[in-house]
């Protein structure tokens, strides 16, 4: 691919921090991906870059900073606005610096932060990510990371922006404390209390002691929470069995589900899994929620509510 490559972005690094955080929260709402679409956080070793054929019959010349790969496509952030359906090729750069020059069309662009576009590059034939990234059933041992999480600094401008988000709401501030401190471990290079996986998950998490008392929730529990109005104090210590056994006295849960929920947290089970619901005046939802250990933590359980289904309620407007 010769030419001269321009990097539409140089000197824009504020602006592209600022994207690559927007972007990341938009990809983890996305959920039930085909295995062959999964996205892996792509940092190549050296510039990827982008030739594109424009409608009237110029050619673009891009470098551009590489965000993510599937085997179907690339996410990449530009300077400059590539209309979408335009043939293109991609220069790809793989884990040890060879490059692989891949024919592809563009199927998405959208400004997301100053002069920084997001571009989606789909590939004419699938490609391996893996092996592009070194990650084969030949590669040699890798840590695993979090999809969008490409190291702890991403984790800390999370952590940080999720403070500022929650730290709004008068009933819930206090529990963004907690994950102040969770910045404070990762800059002086301690392990969190909660799994970076917890904290991005779509799933809403508590964190709870043997005795049902919360220690910390994620930013999709207080989210929801405020999103639906439940937001009248702080989740962060009040005891989570005491809510489930005032539900079983007002007759809203039965006595079997309240033994339950209480064994898996004191610990004299080692799981529970239930589902239950959570309508709202324009929704009805349906969650399975599970109680579970925490890996190589015996102080503290894990509740998690994931959303299985959803269906506007009979008061939603027609769109």
């Amino acid at each position: 691919m010769p030419g001269k490559y321009l990097d539409r972005l140089r000197g824009s690094d504020e602006h592209l921090r600022a994207a690559r955080m927007t972007v990341d929260r938009q990809l983890r709402s996305q959920s039930g991906e085909r295995r062959s679409e999964v996205r892996h956080s792509y940092n190549p070793p050296a510039p990827v870059r982008l030739r594109v054929e424009h409608a009237g019959g110029t050619v673009g010349l891009f470098t551009v900073h590489a965000h993510n790969i599937s085997n179907a496509a690339i996410g990449f952030f530009n300077g400059a606005f590539v209309y979408p359906q335009s043939s293109c090729e991609v220069d790809l750069v793989t884990h040890d610096g060879e490059r692989i020059l891949v024919s592809a069309s563009i199927v998405r662009c959208v400004c997301v932060e100053g002069p920084v576009h997001y571009a989606v590059a789909l590939f004419d034939e699938s490609i391996d990510a893996e092996m592009i990234l070194g990650q084969g059933e030949h590669a040699e041992s890798m840590p695993t990371i979090p999809e969008s999480i490409e190291n702890e600094t991403d984790l800390v401008r999370i952590l940080t922006e999720n403070i500022a988000d929650i730290s709004q709401s008068p009933a819930l501030w206090q529990d963004a404390l907690p994950w102040a401190e969770e910045v404070k471990r990762l800059i002086t290079g301690h392990a969190t209390r909660m799994k970076t996986e917890h904290h991005l998950a779509d799933a809403h998490i508590a964190l709870v002691d043997m005795d049902g008392v919360i220690k910390m929730v994620n930013h999709a529990w207080c989210r929801f929470a405020i999103d639906n109005d439940y937001a009248s104090k702080p989740f962060t210590g009040t005891n989570y069995l005491d809510q489930c056994k005032t539900l079983f006295q007002d007759g809203l849960v039965t006595a079997d589900l309240f033994e339950n929920i209480k064994s898996a947290i004191t610990g004299e089970t080692e799981s529970y899994t239930y589902c239950n619901t959570c309508h709202s005046t324009r929704q009805n939802r349906w969650f399975m929620n599970t109680i579970t250990k925490i890996e190589g933590n015996d102080e503290l359980k894990e509740i998690r509510y994931s959303l299985i289904a959803r269906t506007p309620t009979e008061n939603t407007p027609s769109p």
